[in-house]
């Protein structure tokens, strides 16, 4: 689901999707991914660091949607 104006797609980099979503870098960190404060992570996409750790893209981006969607029900409910 994520932000109905900017879902999260395969083709971002690691370095965008952390900067717009830095809840995601909870499960970069899970998964025992060097992404977080990575310099080649400006140049990344999802989809390659997906392959490289020799994960399915699909459940990567599922997680990441995941992480992006709790931490905005959280906000939501503080903000009520």
């Amino acid at each position: 689901m994520c932000t109905p104006n900017a879902p999260i797609r395969s083709d971002h980099s690691v370095a965008d999707v952390l900067t717009r979503w830095p809840q995601t870098a909870q499960v970069f960190v899970a998964h025992r991914m060097a992404c977080v404060g990575c310099p080649v992570a400006s140049f990344e996409t999802l989809g390659q660091v997906a392959q490289a750790y020799e994960l399915e893209e699909a459940h990567l981006l599922h997680l990441l949607e995941r992480s992006i969607d709790a931490a905005a029900t959280l906000e939501a409910g503080a903000l009520a």
